[in-house]
């Protein structure tokens, strides 16, 4: 279930039969949508200096709040015609006819092929030492950014529309849609990706220096499954999985191409490359199937398992049975236990038994014995100089660290963990007999925020949602 979720979390998911033909992709209407903020984008080094100097933020960071939060103001007298002023138009277009622009994002630059990752074009001064001087047909990187169309490979169409600038991917193939989602995935969050990259392998102190050891430390104590480790998991889908895993692999294959893609246009063209990165004078590696195996386990447990301590409520499980038996120390430990509520408010009358493991045998638990349980110092290297304590240390590497990028290396990525929230209406209530539910955002609120949109658009695949980057 874990590596699944890896793939695509959708809010809308259509099953439909395969395209006849390349390009032929269905459109229908009377989809709409809403993030919580907005779909945002990399930030610029135009935007970082306009954040600085008065507050201002790129528009698609934000310009979706107004309907999020307009909503909760449209009650009563919400008509069916207020769907597109509280929810954006999401509905599936068709392709645009003709062949596409080439990559249509900056100023009339030279884009090379045959670059790692899959770009196409040949690399001459400079940086033909580091990528090499691959011959090839060059693309003519044209109009703004970042709305219009880009064809960053044969085969795949990405389209951005203002003032959203959600991008629709048209693949040829299902392997050149899955490339495209990882392109503009990177388009949209690399430096966020990057930073959820190093906190889930606890390698923080690689972008903020040894005054992040300490939450590399932690996190190595909760997740520290080695790079071979994930890669050999990401391997044996095909073999654990069947068929499925045989095409998740090829999807996540591709779409860590596309990701490198991107990453390596940024090694081209600087203008792409988020403002973070010169800030904090670093430029990032490629990305693996290890990243992303990593980067999953690291998202669904925060929202999951982390979020609960799980082997900490074993440990008291454990100590109840003990000191009362395992009769009576269950049953404390039950009504200790942050579980199903009897006197919570709920949505629905009706009582699911999701916690019901039935007869379980006890010679297949595995309870953690009190007192075992010890948090992990991964910490490792030589001892600071006793004429420089270790506080004055860190205090003089986060002094040389942009503003922004001090508080990082301070208080770690905290990625709130406020409520969600959901609105439920049954047939029988809605006035129109028809069933209607509003759930969101599960990963609280903040900009960019993890969530990004897309559609996705293939032989056999239609899909409009969100995704983790």
């Amino acid at each position: 279930m874990r590596l699944r979720l890896l793939l695509l979390v959708c809010l809308v998911v259509l099953g439909l039969p395969a395209a006849a033909g390349a390009r032929s992709f269905p459109t229908y209407s009377g989809f709409h949508s809403v993030l919580a903020f907005g779909e945002g984008e990399n930030t610029s080094a135009q935007d970082l200096a306009g954040f600085f100097a008065n507050g201002s933020v790129p528009a698609t960071d934000l310009n979706q709040q107004p309907l999020y939060e307009g909503l909760e103001q449209a009650w009563p007298g919400f008509t069916a015609a207020d769907l597109n002023r509280y929810y954006k138009n999401s509905s599936f277009a068709p392709q645009p006819a003709g062949s596409p622009l080439p990559l249509a994002r900056q100023r009339g630059q030279n884009l090379p092929s045959n670059l790692p990752g899959g770009l196409p074009g040949a690399v001459s001064g400079p940086l033909a030492p580091v990528l090499g001087s691959l011959p090839g047909q060059l693309n003519t990187i044209v109009g703004g950014s970042p709305s219009g169309t880009e064809s960053p490979r044969a085969g795949l169409t990405i389209v951005r529309q203002a003032p959203y600038e959600v991008p629709r991917i048209y693949g040829d193939t299902r392997a050149e849609a899955m490339w495209g989602a990882g392109f503009v995935t990177a388009e949209d969050r690399l430096f966020l990706m990057d930073v959820l990259r190093h906190t889930a392998e606890g390698t923080t102190a690689e972008l903020l220096g040894p005054s992040a050891a300490a939450a590399d430390s932690t996190q190595l104590g909760l997740q520290d499954a080695t790079p071979a480790q994930l890669t050999s998991q990401m391997m044996a889908l095909p073999k654990t999985m069947g068929a499925e895993g045989a095409q998740a692999l090829n999807d996540i294959e591709q779409y860590v191409s596309g990701v490198n893609a991107f990453i390596n246009l940024t090694r081209i063209d600087p203008a792409r490359l988020p403002a973070e990165y010169p800030a904090l004078g670093i430029t990032p590696r490629l990305w693996t199937l290890a990243d992303s195996a990593a980067l999953g386990t690291y998202l669904i447990g925060q929202f999951t398992v982390f979020g609960g301590q799980q082997p900490q409520q074993a440990e008291a499980l454990r100590l109840a049975t003990q000191r009362l038996g395992r009769r009576r120390g269950t049953a404390v430990y039950r009504d200790l236990r942050l579980a199903a509520d009897p006197e919570a408010v709920v949505t629905l009358s009706r009582r699911f038994r999701s916690d019901a493991t039935g007869r379980v045998n006890p010679s297949s638990e595995a309870i953690i014995d009190p007192g075992s349980l010890v948090a992990r110092n991964a910490e490792t290297g030589s001892t600071v100089s006793p004429a420089v304590s270790a506080a004055t240390a860190q205090g003089a590497t986060r002094s040389r660290l942009p503003a922004w990028a001090q508080h990082l290396a301070t208080h770690g990525l905290a990625l709130p963990h406020l409520e969600s929230n959901a609105v439920l209406v049954d047939a029988r209530r809605s006035g129109t007999g028809q069933a209607l539910a509003a759930m969101g955002p599960q990963v609280g609120y903040y900009t960019p925020e993890i969530f990004l949109e897309y559609e996705l658009h293939a032989p056999g695949i239609d899909v409009s949602g969100v995704s983790f980057p």
